[in-house]
This record gives C-alpha cells, sequence and structure tokens, in this order.
C-alpha cells in the first residue's frame, strides 16, 4: 500500500500528513521532505514537523508546529527562519532575507 498523492509506501494506504513549506507556501506530503526537512518544490524552505526545524503539538498534526526559536542568523534580523540550507555561512533566514538570497542567485530582483 501507498500514499495515493506521493506514492510513499505505508501502512495504510491514506494520504500522508499534508504540510505548507514556510517559504514558498507550496503545500506536499510530510514525507517527501527532503534532508532535515527542506522543501522538496523550492530545495530551501523549511516543512513544519521535522526536527531540527518545528516539531509537532500533537502526533499527526503539524501544520501549527512552528518553533518560534529556529531564527534569521542576518544581523539585527530577530524574524523567524523560514528558509534554511541557504549557500554561504548563514543558512538560516526569514522569509525577506531568504528571497533576496534565492533572487540573487537566480538573478532575479524581489518585489
Amino acid at each position: 500500500m501507498s500514499c495515493p498523492v506521493c506514492n510513499t509506501w505505508n501502512t495504510t494506504g491514506q494520504a500522508c500528513v499534508q504540510v505548507r513549506c514556510l517559504a514558498c507556501n507550496a503545500e506536499q506530503c510530510h514525507s517527501r521532505g527532503l534532508g532535515r526537512g527542506t522543501c522538496s518544490i523550492c530545495y530551501r524552505g523549511m516543512l513544519p514537523g521535522w526536527s531540527g526545524n518545528n516539531n509537532p503539538d500533537q502526533p499527526g498534526r503539524y501544520s501549527s508546529s512552528v518553533r518560534t526559536d529556529v531564527r534569521c542568523q542576518y544581523k539585527g534580523c530577530d524574524e523567524m527562519a523560514v528558509y534554511t540550507s541557504l549557500p554561504g555561512p548563514k543558512d538560516k533566514a526569514c522569509k525577506f532575507h531568504g528571497d533576496a538570497i534565492v533572487a540573487r542567485r537566480h538573478n532575479r530582483r524581489v518585489r
């Protein structure tokens, strides 16, 4: 049996818990997260419910479980980090700083 959405094997044959990436807001199966809970769509955003990023409030409930102690590593910024695995020494960043880094890597302007 497997999840009908992502085809990941599970014992129930039901859909996995759905989560939204904190950076790109893409909805995906919780089990599809890449290494250390990064988004499988944008490759840089954090997924709720992964250890090191966010922890569940209750078993199987990840949508509201955002850790607030993971902070942006940019000087003077105290926002919650939504990006992880960014290139450079500051690998965790808030939405504003992370969007700027991703846009710079793709030579696009942030709006």
